[in-house]
């Protein structure tokens, strides 16, 4: 594979060059390294792309929310992913690519299902997959892959999409942002987390519980599956969650502790509008002594915390 570089020598003095060629993806960047591109560029890669030629992938369809109803005894959900890219998934030459080269990585529920190296998924393409038959949520994601495997780590090279199986109009929450497995800089202490509820809507605290509604408390590093009982684990709440978009995406600002490397949980739980935790099933539970049977909701995913700036999310 012929590949074209252009190496650039900045002399004391000179201005750097900006985002202004007649073809994106030539200069150098390193994020890592504090050397982003000019102008209005993104760094993808070790290249610099004007943001409308940036590695990128999208899935279009199903939309948000995406779910399908439990059915006990059946087989596999299939679904069907509409995805479009900019990415050349037939050429082997980069001068003679019309856009990135590279493949597309299909993972579901964090195993890797396809890798599609073929067609033009510039105006869009059919990508079937096929989910767990399990109630709760599932996560499937996109990624635009380099020639040799590596992952473009531009924000736009990944497309994600969480689906709910869903059972009896249970509510659901689900961690979208940031991903399990994203690494966030340990010295990073304010970080969007965004969340999805499913057959709940997020309002403002109220004075008394209502069915369906609430809102999400987020959690560093505590198992929201066995403390939520626990006051002095509610007051360790990172952030709440309290007003959303109409399919159910909100977003909250996140205090993180300033850590060095390590891997760690981070934890979504509905509560009541008055705070409490929101128990199912809901005319039973939501008493001043809910019985031992009562159910919470819950989301945890494992993230990861680096020594070094990371350009994911």
């Amino acid at each position: 594979m012929r590949r074209v570089f252009v190496v650039l020598s900045l002399l004391a003095g000179c201005a750097a060059p900006e985002v202004d060629l007649e073809r994106s993806g030539l200069l150098a960047c390193d994020l890592v390294a504090d050397e982003p591109c000019e102008a209005d560029g993104v760094c993808a890669a070790g290249r610099c792309y004007r943001p409308q030629e940036q590695p990128r992938v999208e899935i279009l369809s199903p939309e948000v929310p995406a779910f399908a109803r439990y059915e006990p005894g059946a087989g596999q959900i299939p679904v069907v992913l509409r995805v479009v890219s900019n990415a050349d998934l037939q050429s082997d030459d980069e001068a003679d690519a019309v856009g990135p080269l590279g493949a597309l990585e299909v993972v579901v529920d964090g195993e890797i299902v396809d890798t599609i190296d073929g067609g033009d998924p510039s105006s869009g393409m059919d990508v079937p997959i096929s989910l767990a038959n399990t109630p709760g949520v599932h996560r499937i994601s996109v990624q635009l892959l380099q020639p040799d495997g590596t992952p473009y780590d531009n924000d736009a090279a990944r497309a994600r999409l969480v689906y709910f199986v869903t059972e009896d109009d249970r509510a659901y929450v689900a961690i979208t942002r940031p991903w399990p497995g994203d690494a966030i800089p340990g010295s990073t202490q304010q970080v969007a987390v965004e969340v999805q509820t499913f057959n709940f809507d997020i309002v403002p605290a109220g004075l008394r519980p209502l069915e369906d509604m609430g809102h999400v408390h987020l959690h560093y590093g505590d198992d929201v599956t066995s403390c939520w009982r626990e006051r002095a684990c509610d007051a360790r709440a990172a952030a709440i969650v309290d007003r959303a978009e109409d399919n159910g995406v909100g977003t909250g600002i996140a205090l993180f502790p300033s850590t060095g490397v390590e891997q760690t949980t981070l934890g979504a739980v509905l509560r009541n509008a008055d705070h409490g935790p929101y128990l199912v099933p809901f005319a039973e539970c939501s008493v001043l002594q809910p019985p031992a049977s009562c159910d919470v909701i819950t989301d945890t995913i494992e993230i990861r915390r680096t020594a070094e700036p990371s350009p994911q999310p």
